[in-house]
């Protein structure tokens, strides 16, 4: 399998007919659960993705562009934050803190007070 890897980073002029069984196993690697297959009649390369059926002359353009699908899938799961450059501290959140357990002091009285006065109701109605 490192003989695929290894003929794959060749430079363009040098690359010579790739063996349709490496080409394709390179592509399974790089792409797990691609589904692509060598044509026997054709000789042509197909692949099929995203409900799309796409033919390639040769192994090396079937491998380039598994290569651009597999990396546009690794950029599109990055989280990328468009509002803020690279190394900047983010903005704070602007989520509400969460309550606390006891009511502030404010509230505290205006519910002490409230209750006073019901049951001060309560009391006289007896």
């Amino acid at each position: 399998m490192t003989a695929a890897i290894d003929l794959v980073r060749l430079a363009p002029w040098d690359r010579g007919p790739i063996d349709p069984d490496v080409a394709l196993a390179e592509a399974r690697r790089v792409l797990p659960g691609v589904v692509a297959w060598a044509g026997e009649f054709t000789g042509s390369f197909w692949l099929l993705h995203g409900g799309r059926l796409e033919e390639f002359a040769d192994g090396w353009a079937l491998l380039a562009r598994v290569r651009a699908i597999a990396a546009s899938m690794r950029a599109s799961r990055v989280p990328r934050r468009r509002d803020v450059p690279s190394g900047a501290v983010p903005p704070p959140s602007r989520r509400r803190p969460p309550e606390p357990f006891f009511l502030p002091p404010s509230r505290f009285r205006r519910f002490t007070r409230r209750l006073a006065a019901l049951l001060g109701s309560v009391d006289a109605g007896h």
